[in-house]
């Protein structure tokens, strides 16, 4: 699960499900996405993911 830094009620309500791994936007890489069988984004977090991937990619074609 993928969740904002700042959303500690959304962190408390999941990290004792077994088997639920809780990630910050930032850290979310290739392996974790692979190994997983769902992601599931925040909205806050998926707003964060596409923005700063969108930064990303438009500092590199300029």
């Amino acid at each position: 699960m993928v969740i904002g830094r700042s959303d500690e009620a959304g962190a408390k309500s999941v990290r004792n499900l077994p088997g639920v791994h809780i990630l910050a936007p930032d850290q979310l890489n290739t392996y974790d996405v692979l190994r997983a069988d769902d992601v599931v984004f925040s909205v806050e977090a998926l707003n964060a993911y596409i923005a700063a991937n969108t930064t990303t990619s438009e500092e590199v074609s300029a």
